[in-house]
């Protein structure tokens, strides 16, 4: 959070950005959504605030304690198992898909509707 915020780090809320981290996926509008969305398209890495739910997303789920803690991991003297290791990366896919594509689907719907009201507002001014 420091290294983000350089030289204003000393003002930062801790709670305050770990609550942004939570609602990070959650809260704004549908063009607020599609524009984060497109936002992190062309980012090298993403915002600070989306790592941070990402890391807590993963802390959640029980991979961190998994990981870390219990050691249950492939190191490097494993044998390499391609066909296990495809299987696994297709099935966190479909989670990843599962989760992501309807929440996408109702943010451009949303965004959508917003710019059609906009629109019509705009053409009542006539």
């Amino acid at each position: 959070m420091a290294i983000a915020a350089g030289a204003e780090a000393e003002r930062l809320d801790l709670d305050v950005f770990m609550s942004q981290a939570s609602e990070y996926n959650e809260l704004g509008s549908g063009i607020e959504k599609l524009t984060r969305l497109l936002m992190n398209l062309n980012l090298t890495h993403p915002m600070p605030v989306k790592r941070i739910h990402e890391l807590m997303t993963w802390v959640a789920s029980g991979d961190y304690d998994r990981n870390r803690r219990r050691g249950s991991y492939v190191t490097r003297d494993e044998p390499v198992r391609p066909r296990a290791e495809a299987s696994d990366a297709g099935r966190a896919l479909r989670r990843a898909l599962s989760q992501h594509v309807p929440r996408r689907r109702e943010s451009i719907a949303d965004a959508g509707k917003q710019l059609s009201d906009w629109l019509r507002a705009l053409g009542d001014d006539d």
